[in-house]
């Protein structure tokens, strides 16, 4: 909703649409006066809750998000080469957890024997790359969410 009808050119009016949006994960409060991100761990920028999470339920398509090289090359600023045993190092130090590498395939399964489930993205979601974005089947079926983006619906606006 902030860079949905936001002038290209402006580019003062986009820096100000890019923090308000930033602001949705940030500042649900919208209480502070400026965000503070950690540049560290493979979940970089991220909060607390976010590199647990990475941690203990870590999926290896993940992996390659984390390989950030910095500007000129992509948006995020540049980040150490992540192994799986540098991350598996930085999950034991910080958290005191080993990744589970495989917990969403052990917990759910395969889709083979799914049936009656919507996968739904949106729009401007950051992770739609790795949606599932057509129909498996009848009842495996992608929905695409319009100005929708990942958490967008989850936070305060």
């Amino acid at each position: 909703q902030h860079l949905h009808n936001v002038p290209r050119a402006d580019e003062s009016a986009l820096l100000t649409a890019l923090r308000d949006a930033a602001g949705v994960v940030y500042n649900a409060s919208q209480q502070l006066q400026c965000f503070s991100l950690d540049p560290t761990g493979p979940a970089a920028g991220a909060d607390d809750i976010w590199d647990y999470q990475f941690c203990t339920e870590l999926l290896p398509q993940e992996m390659p998000y984390f390989q950030a090289k910095g500007p000129p090359f992509d948006m995020f600023w540049k980040q150490t080469h992540w192994t799986m045993d540098t991350v598996v190092q930085h999950c034991q130090e910080k958290h005191g957890v080993v990744p589970r590498t495989a917990w969403v395939a052990t917990y759910y399964g395969d889709l083979s024997q799914a049936s009656n489930i919507v996968f739904s993205y949106g729009e401007y979601d950051p992770w739609s790359a790795g949606c599932i974005r057509s129909n498996i089947s009848q009842s495996l079926i992608s929905v695409q969410v319009p100005q929708g983006a990942h958490h967008l619906d989850l936070m305060f606006s």
